[in-house]
């Protein structure tokens, strides 16, 4: 399996989203001591979950 990475990215939109909050809590404690922001984790998780759904449906 590819191995998840934060990209880097040069243009942004803005666009509001609603997690549970123990989801937010377990990503807070897992990025805790890093140098990776809440949102560069949510967009690297949505961009590796469209990736490979991408590859199951093809």
């Amino acid at each position: 399996m590819e191995k998840f990475h934060i990209p880097k990215r040069s243009s942004w939109s803005y666009k509001t989203v609603r997690l549970p909050d123990e989801m937010i809590e377990k990503i807070q404690k897992r990025l805790m001591g890093t140098q990776t922001s809440f949102n560069a984790f949510i967009v690297g998780a949505v961009w590796f979950a469209l990736d490979h759904l991408q590859e199951e449906n093809d």
